[in-house]
């Protein structure tokens, strides 16, 4: 079973695990998922799209602090430190569109702006992070 801990980030899941495991795992999900050809590779947006030697130290406080109280935060704060730039990356690359839907009282929305606030970064900042990652992916 899958634990799903909503858009509070303050859960963990099973998924960061699955998402972890060897080739034939990932291809039987591109299978289970409708892909023609599960063997294509897939690439997922990072940060690296976004950091610069100014904003680095923020960036890297922002993302733990959307995942701070997740039980595996030390994980993604060291070992899966790839696997949350993703993650992130993801999430801002949709923000705007997110922030759209549903609002910026969405849980989402109010976990973004919360770890803005405490790692120094400008909300207004979110958007234009996001638009530069879409650009590059």
């Amino acid at each position: 079973a899958i634990a799903r801990g909503g858009w509070d980030c303050k859960a963990d899941t099973l998924l960061f695990y699955y998402l972890t495991q060897k080739l034939h795992v990932a291809a039987a999900g591109k299978a289970l998922a409708g892909w023609a050809n599960p063997n294509v590779k897939v690439h997922a947006p990072t940060l690296e799209a976004i950091y610069n030697d100014k904003n680095r130290g923020a960036i890297d406080a922002f993302c733990h602090e959307l995942f701070q109280h997740s039980s595996i935060s030390q994980l993604l704060d060291t070992t899966l430190k790839g696997f949350r730039s993703r993650m992130v990356a993801s999430l801002l690359m949709y923000y705007a569109n997110v922030k759209k839907e549903l609002g910026r009282d969405s849980a989402i929305i109010r976990s973004m702006y919360a770890a803005c606030v405490e790692s120094d970064l400008e909300i207004r900042d979110l958007d234009f992070y996001g638009k530069q990652i879409k650009k590059r992916f």
